[in-house]
């Protein structure tokens, strides 16, 4: 019998096996190679490529530390590679590290429910589409007959607030748009309100007889102080402090203790970050422009820690940085002064009309370690009315008359500096002014109308019908 017809034959009913056959054949084969046969298999396998499912065979602790460098979307579209791959990236080790390498807390108590549940608020955060909306009036509009503009209105976990123009500017309107209750909140002179700032607990009004009214939300309880001036330039409040800043001084008060401080500061007052428990505030400071000719043109931030000891003594711990992203020509004007940050003032920097410069840059401070950080913004289709930090690493800037709302991410660039990127335009009312928010609800604030987006789809937004 011809020879290459019978090694024709066999290759034929080896292609007509089936996969346990095959198997069996080869395995057969393989075995009855000598060492020279061996060589010229090797030299046959050595150019394919295999792939191999690495991500499958490693320890799930490992996988966690992987996910920890995966954006939430990606982490969802990859548990549909395969069993293995949706088994391992769903497990709640690497939900948990996920979460909290993305939004910086775990306070879901590692329930798996909970992950997926705070991930499709992200995910929706990210992409600038709600679960849910309403839509109600304005405190802007003429019906109040007042235009209160940002100072006049606030947010803060779930409390929508406003100094309502009907009373004559005399009280504070609040809305819990979980539940839709309203309350109301007056000084006993029914002293004009002129600012308002909210937080999680506290809600406090500069009035125009220049006192400061605060109130605790839980429990309406309300205290007030006197304040040296009405030309503050930061106005925060955060957990029970409440605190001013002036042009070289910071006026601290505490709602525990009632007590009030006044602590000089030295030279003008760029950014103020606040402890919401302690006595404790972070003051950043610029020193002169510095140039030199080995060195590029940047500025010299002064950062000051200041702390009350258990002697009920001032502590202040000093430290300097230079931040090279600015040029020496940045200008700060005081009508920019944004608060970012919940409980933090942010500088926005400007340069002057003749500059060519594509994007703006504004200080913040990191909270875990006071470090002063800049923000570098990208040059938006057109000016933004407010900039709001909605989630970790996510920033809202509502455009002027456009109605549209940029969604920036943010790029780490160097430990003191990120740079945000537009992410999405999504649409929004054209009449838009500023825009609040959170992981939870975000509030965006127009002439005509008030529109809420919640990020959560368990609310029901009929709890807005009868607000009034």
């Amino acid at each position: 019998m011809d020879p290459d017809l019978e090694v024709q034959s066999i290759l034929t009913r080896f292609r007509h096996l089936d996969k346990l056959h095959r198997r069996v054949a080869y395995h057969g084969i393989l075995d009855q190679l000598r060492s020279d046969e061996w060589r010229e298999v090797k030299h046959r396998i050595d150019p394919q490529t295999f792939q191999c499912d690495l991500l499958g065979k490693l320890p799930i602790e490992i996988v966690a530390l992987v996910a920890e460098y995966m954006n939430l979307t990606d982490l969802i579209l990859h548990q549909r590679v395969s069993k293995r791959w949706h088994r391992v990236l769903s497990s709640p080790l690497v939900y948990r590290a996920a979460v909290h390498a993305t939004i910086g807390a775990d306070t879901l108590a590692g329930t798996h429910p909970g992950y997926i549940k705070c991930i499709k608020k992200r995910l929706r955060l990210e992409r600038g589409q709600p679960a849910a909306t309403a839509t109600i009036p304005s405190p802007l509009s003429t019906d109040y007959d007042v235009t209160m503009y940002t100072r006049g209105v606030g947010y803060s976990h779930g409390v929508y607030a406003w100094i309502d123009g009907r009373t004559s500017r005399t009280s504070i309107s609040l809305l819990h748009l979980w539940t839709g209750k309203n309350d109301h909140l007056t000084t006993e002179n029914r002293e004009q309100l002129v600012e308002l700032r909210i937080a999680e607990t506290l809600i406090a009004a500069v009035s125009a007889r220049g006192y400061c009214h605060v109130w605790h939300l839980h429990t309406q309880e309300h205290k007030s102080f006197r304040i040296p001036s009405s030309h503050y330039r930061h106005f925060l409040v955060h957990g029970v402090k409440v605190a001013l800043g002036y042009e070289d001084y910071i006026v601290h008060w505490c709602f525990h203790s009632g007590f009030t401080r006044r602590i000089p500061t030295g030279a003008q007052i760029l950014a103020l970050a606040l402890h919401p428990l302690e006595d404790q505030f972070t003051v950043v400071r610029e020193e002169a422009p510095y140039y030199t000719a080995t060195a590029p043109p940047g500025r010299w931030m002064k950062t000051a820690q200041y702390s009350v000891n258990p002697r009920d003594e001032l502590d202040r711990i000093e430290s300097e940085c230079f931040m090279d992203q600015f040029c020496y020509d940045w200008i700060e004007p005081i009508s920019h002064e944004q608060e970012v940050i919940r409980g933090q003032s942010s500088a926005l920097m400007l340069r002057p009309g003749f500059s060519h410069e594509i994007a703006f840059p504004f200080f913040s401070l990191e909270l875990a370690d006071d470090r002063v950080v800049t923000h570098l913004i990208p040059n938006l289709p057109r000016k933004f009315s407010n900039l709001v930090s909605v989630s970790q690493d996510i920033i809202y800037a509502p455009q002027i008359a456009a109605g549209t709302l940029a969604i920036l991410d943010s790029r780490r660039l160097s430990p003191c500096g990120y740079k945000h990127c537009i992410q999405r335009m999504v649409a929004c009312p054209k009449d838009c002014c500023w825009v609040f928010g959170d992981s939870e609800f975000v509030v965006i604030v127009g002439f005509e109308t008030v529109q809420i987006w919640s990020l959560d789809e368990t609310w029901q937004a009929s709890v807005m019908e009868n607000w009034g």
